[in-house]
């Protein structure tokens, strides 16, 4: 999937810059970019750093990012 690939180009990246991604990639719907923002969040896949911030904690690979506060 091709968000993956946003993830694993962008280890910490706001949400202006994933809407950006998905509007190039064919998704309009701005419900549809905060859907999958917090699916991936509840998947431990990625995680908020603080508002509009948000971190990849871990990678197609399976390696984790480490976060420095």
């Amino acid at each position: 999937m091709y968000l993956h690939d946003f993830f694993a180009n962008n280890p910490v990246f706001t949400f202006e810059e994933l809407q950006a991604f998905l509007i190039e990639h064919g998704s309009q719907n701005r419900r549809t970019h905060h859907a999958l923002l917090n699916y991936h969040i509840k998947k431990g896949y990625i995680a908020r750093i603080r508002r509009g911030l948000y971190v990849v904690l871990s990678s197609r690979d399976g390696g984790a990012s480490v976060i420095d506060p």
